[in-house]
């Protein structure tokens, strides 16, 4: 008897690897059936997300640094515009320096930003280079593509006469 039981033991420890093999398996074919994807983007509330969730929407990208006078001045403006316009447009602000995420978010609420302050750059993802000059603002047309790049200092009236002007 001590015999049989043991055989048993053996066979059931023999057979768990190849059960977590298939259960990995069966996991890994879930997973991309179901379209899983790495985020396009982390915000600093650690949200993640992706660009394709704004289609239909105006993007627009605002590179801003603490120490860049016209940027602090511009973020009331973009704040107005991203209040105003929730329905047809969606802010994002992109600290030019690279910031820890305490650095970040501590920041950007210092600097009362009250849009989405993403924690890495998007440029690459959105198809366009990283300024080499601030403020930069870039926007994406509702179906995603590329639009314009705008150097200098923004205000609500620009922003929206920019993109409302084109639908």
């Amino acid at each position: 008897m001590l015999y049989k039981k043991s055989a048993i033991r053996k066979q059931r420890a023999c057979s768990t690897p190849s059960s977590i093999i298939t259960i990995t398996l069966s996991l890994c074919v879930a997973a991309i059936v179901s379209g899983c994807s790495k985020p396009d983007f982390v915000d600093a509330a650690g949200e993640h997300g992706s660009f394709k969730d704004f289609q239909g929407k105006w993007l627009v990208v605002n590179y801003w640094a603490e120490w860049c006078e016209p940027c602090r001045e511009e973020i009331p403006e973009f704040n107005r515009f991203a209040r105003n316009h929730k329905d047809s447009a969606e802010v994002f602000a992109v600290s030019y320096d690279a910031l820890s995420a305490e650095q970040l978010a501590a920041q950007a609420e210092r600097m009362n930003i009250e849009y989405r302050v993403l924690t890495g750059d998007p440029a690459v993802i959105l198809g366009f280079q990283k300024p080499q000059v601030l403020p930069a603002t870039y926007i994406l047309k509702p179906d995603g593509s590329f639009y314009k790049e705008l150097l200098g200092p923004q205000t609500e009236e620009s922003i929206k006469a920019l993109l409302f002007s084109v639908e």
